[in-house]
């Protein structure tokens, strides 16, 4: 079944990125239970997601978008380095690539990302249905868009 609450963490150092990320999901949403039980967590860098990831490590009602480059608000590490990262601290929820470099997009699923949403993001239906599959249980391989 989906849960019945759906925390979304979305990285990504671009405001309108992460805008278009959560207007999407939302419209996702709709299809997949009550807005009211999607919350939206935004951040700029990695660095500053890790504390909150830390806190959200074992909890399988996350959903985590990722861009690749984040260094123009000044995040040091990358999409691959917060991968490496979440890999280290066994992150329980969706982890969704969404680097604008398809080349990228690989990397993330050899790192451990279970889908990848290029940029332009792919149609809600799309976002609809992946996130559908990882929370019920049916997700089998890395979809890549």
């Amino acid at each position: 079944a989906f849960p019945n609450n759906l925390t979304v963490v979305v990285v990504d150092d671009s405001a309108i990125n992460r805008r278009c990320v959560i207007r999407s999901i939302r419209s996702a949403s709709k299809n997949l239970c009550t807005t009211s039980n999607f919350s939206f967590i935004e951040f700029e860098t990695v660095e500053n997601a890790q504390p909150q990831l830390l806190r959200l490590a074992s909890e399988t009602n996350v959903c985590l978008t990722l861009d690749q480059s984040l260094e123009s608000r000044g995040g040091k590490l990358t999409g691959s380095d917060a991968l490496r990262w979440l890999n280290e601290i066994n992150f329980s929820g969706c982890i969704i690539s969404a680097s604008g470099d398809a080349e990228m997009g690989h990397i993330h699923t050899r790192l451990g990302a279970h889908f990848v949403w290029g940029k332009p993001l792919p149609p809600v239906r799309v976002i609809e249905a992946d996130i559908r599959l990882f929370f019920t249980g049916r997700f089998t391989e890395v979809h890549q868009q």
